[in-house]
């Protein structure tokens, strides 16, 4: 049985769209292209913001940090930041920004070390230079990652 339903043969996780009891092929050709690029990803997980954080502000100097390094092709469309509010009662000391990206050739380490201290930068910008942050970009292999979208 493959991972989606019995009967179902393999098929590459970039080119469907899961339904409920069914999987639709993409055709068209500019999801090809996007898929092709490493685009269509940037997914931003901000962990640990506080409920006084100006959320919108932080989004927009994350979001330019992002699309500030033209070689890393990522695009300001693409970026969706996902805000995680520090839990009641629990005063966190470090906040925590994930970015989930499609590996390619431009993104050398070196490339993406330089946009995570861009980002960590610009969300210091925000919330205050003593606020501690910590950045993670996390290139996947788009062979090998999963990906859906409904």
């Amino acid at each position: 049985m493959s991972a989606f339903g019995e009967g179902v043969a393999p098929v590459h996780p970039s080119h469907v769209a899961l339904k409920p009891r069914r999987v639709m092929l993409r055709s068209t050709s500019r999801m090809w292209d996007l898929m092709d690029r490493g685009g269509a990803m940037p997914l931003v997980t901000a962990f640990n913001l506080r409920r006084e954080d100006p959320l919108s502000e932080i989004e927009e100097a994350v979001r330019h940090a992002l699309i500030s390094a033209p070689a890393l092709e990522i695009n300001e469309y693409e970026v969706d930041l996902v805000p995680v509010y520090e839990p009641d009662g629990f005063r966190a000391t470090v906040a925590r920004i994930n970015v989930d990206l499609w590996e390619l050739p431009t993104r050398t380490k070196d490339a993406l070390q330089d946009l995570a201290t861009r980002v960590a930068r610009a969300f210091q910008s925000v919330v205050g230079e003593e606020r501690k942050v910590k950045v993670v970009i996390r290139p996947y292999d788009v062979e090998k990652a999963g990906w859906v979208s409904f």
